[in-house]
């Protein structure tokens, strides 16, 4: 989804927004109201099936849409309903939306 879709999408009851880059990116700035659990992290199933609620879509970002795509794929497979912000926070800010 481009950031404007997302960030309509994310307003959305029954979504829930995962920021899946390095939890020092995640420090540093994320969309409000976003979760973290890195991709990259080995236990990433796991963890995700501990914490994530299967009866919600899960709204994913990184920095470029690369890990979150990976992560789309990982979480789908595992019987997640996803989306996916096209170009990762970059994009979202380069359209000016707000991060804290």
């Amino acid at each position: 989804m481009n950031p404007t879709e997302f960030a309509e999408a994310i307003k959305k009851p029954g979504v829930y927004l995962l920021d899946v880059r390095p939890l020092a990116d995640f420090e540093k700035t994320h969309i409000e109201g976003a979760n973290h659990l890195d991709v990259t992290d080995p236990d990433f199933d796991k963890e995700a099936e501990k914490q994530l609620p299967k009866n919600e879509t899960i709204a994913v970002y990184c920095n470029t849409g690369k890990r979150s795509a990976m992560a789309a794929q990982k979480l789908t497979d595992l019987g997640y309903k996803v989306i996916n912000l096209d170009n990762g926070i970059t994009s979202w800010i380069a359209a000016g939306l707000p991060t804290v």
